[in-house]
């Protein structure tokens, strides 16, 4: 679970599960109860503890009723996911003493989340505003938002748009798409701060980064047509295009919001049909694609070959999508309108490799060489700008519960359809795949596939294949 990481208990993490029951018999070890729970809930380590989950929580409640503050953190994030009837007051309690003992962003944007929405009252609402602040002060590009948010519209706090401005720049700074269309918003339509031109481009790179209220450009775009004619065609490097009337000019914008709209929507639909993970990503997590793009541009770059697996595998999996390959393409577009040629190379680098993974695997990198032959920004090519992972202090919060998502969403349906078709890939379909009739281990949707797999690789593994 998010901000409470059990790889700080490395004293524990190679004990077996009677290994760590002995030792809160003999020593009443909270922390050993915690990392009997959490093992328990996740599943992650069979070989030491078996998965169980009503017996996890059972740990760590028994943990937290002694004040084991990781174990009360790891608690209200469950309970608020997967308790049926949720006990707010215990949820809110255990947060009230997690905050109280450390900092911790996401127990105190969870915490004002419910102050705010939960209970609507002034005083509520001030809470939560304060716990957002003190979040904010802490880097946390929710709560920036949500400052931002709350002091544009005068909610917990003084109405104050300059301060607004402040904690909605940084938001944005850190990837948080809202924050953008908070932007134009505030510059579309507040008094004393209207800057169309500035409102505008805000809301064009909210659109470019996975914000999907393309309409709605269109209409501020077609309002504003004299005040915005020249941005658009600026930001397009079109300045110098003889166009004679606004109606062209519309029917320009219009092909620019259409493309980007039919080319994310082409793209989040062959994603539903792979099953990969923005197919399972709802309106308020699609946004935050830009914050891993961030991620992956400056900073899983400059990993060395294990470190950008680990990165690839636990951090950035949404990226590695079609989604992905749109936000990418997308990136290199505006770096190419902005003139900045490191940039597009960074970008066009990070769309490179996802496009190689999603056509032969991650495998394809496991070979060290091949890794630095791609990224030209591996410490292999930039020895002064390596980083390592476990310094730094980004960590995917927002995206480590797709996994259990993407299981709890599928039906047995959905998972006979995640057969793929072991010489193209292509899923099952309504057109079920044939299997192998000699080995019975693999599948194809077309006879042509299945001869093509056979010349190439399966006529040596069907017969040992037929062994295992």
């Amino acid at each position: 679970m998010d901000n409470v990481d059990i790889s700080t208990y490395k004293e524990l993490l190679d004990e077996t599960e009677a290994e760590l029951e002995e030792l809160i018999s003999t020593t009443n070890s909270n922390n050993a109860r915690y990392v009997i729970g959490v093992k328990a809930i996740e599943g992650n380590d069979l070989e030491m503890v078996k998965k169980n989950v009503k017996k996890g929580v059972a740990w760590l409640r028994e943990a937290a009723s002694n004040d084991h503050i990781d174990s009360m953190e790891y608690l209200a994030y469950h309970d608020i996911r997967f308790e049926s009837v949720p006990n707010i007051k215990r949820i809110m309690g255990y947060l009230e003493t997690v905050i109280e003992k450390k900092d911790s962003t996401r127990a105190l944007t969870t915490l004002a989340e419910f102050y705010i929405n939960q209970r609507k009252e002034k005083k509520s609402v001030l809470r939560g505003f304060e716990l957002y602040k003190k979040a904010a002060d802490l880097g946390d590009l929710i709560a920036c938002y949500w400052v931002g948010v709350l002091l544009h519209r005068g909610q917990g706090a003084d109405k104050d748009i300059k301060e607004a401005i402040k904690y909605l720049e940084k938001a944005s700074e850190l990837g948080n798409v809202q924050a953008d269309y908070e932007l134009f918003d505030t510059y579309a339509r507040e008094e004393g701060y209207e800057d169309h031109p500035k409102a505008y481009n805000y809301f064009c790179d909210a659109i470019e980064n996975s914000y999907t209220s393309f309409q709605e450009l269109q209409d501020y775009f077609k309002k504003n047509i004299d005040v915005l004619k020249g941005e658009f065609l600026k930001r397009k490097h079109n300045e110098d295009l003889k166009i004679d009337s606004d109606e062209e000019i519309l029917n320009l914008h219009d092909a620019y919001i259409t493309e980007h709209m039919n080319k994310f929507s082409n793209a989040m639909r062959k994603d539903q049909l792979y099953k990969r993970a923005p197919a399972y990503m709802n309106d308020g997590l699609i946004w935050m694609m830009k914050v891993l793009k961030n991620y992956m541009l400056d900073t899983v770059l400059r990993y060395d070959h294990k470190d950008f697996l680990d990165a690839v595998e636990s951090d950035i999996p949404p990226l590695i999508s079609e989604v992905g390959v749109w936000l990418f393409e997308n990136e290199v577009e505006r770096q190419k309108e902005l003139g900045d040629k490191e940039a597009v190379k960074k970008a066009r680098t990070c769309l490179e490799i996802i496009k190689k993974i999603l056509k032969d695997g991650i495998e394809y990198f496991t070979k060290e060489g091949k890794y630095h032959l791609m990224n030209r920004y591996s410490p292999k090519k930039c020895k002064d700008e390596q980083k390592k992972r476990e310094e730094v202090q980004f960590k995917p919060e927002y995206f480590k519960q797709l996994e259990k998502m993407e299981e709890e969403s599928k039906t047995q349906a959905e998972r006979d359809a995640a057969l793929k078709c072991s010489y193209c890939g292509c899923p099952e379909g309504s057109i079920k795949h044939k299997l192998c009739s000699a080995c019975k281990k693999v599948y194809y949707c077309s006879a042509e596939c299945q001869k093509q797999h056979w010349k190439a690789t399966h006529k040596k593994e069907c017969k040992l294949l037929r062994k295992k």
